[in-house]
């Protein structure tokens, strides 16, 4: 994903954790997000998302990011 794009997800989702404050939204989750972006989401987020969906499969385990969401508490779902 672009970097440009990326930085414009991250606003809008500071957005849609003001809804989760509000108790409009239960949880919050995003996908295709790599270490680097998560990072810099947890910096900016009041409320960590839930889940992180990204692609895997035998060829392609997402093991850091996998790692990095089990210490930081947030579920990962792989896809395909």
């Amino acid at each position: 994903m672009c970097q440009s794009l990326k930085i414009v997800l991250l606003k809008e989702l500071k957005n849609n954790i003001s809804f989760n404050i509000l108790g409009k939204v239960r949880s919050i989750g995003v996908s295709n997000y790599e270490v680097p972006d998560l990072e810099k989401l947890l910096r900016i987020a009041t409320v960590p998302p839930s889940v992180v969906q990204n692609w895997f499969d035998p060829f392609n385990q997402d093991r850091v990011v996998r790692e990095f969401c089990k210490a930081s508490k947030i579920h990962y779902m792989g896809f395909r």
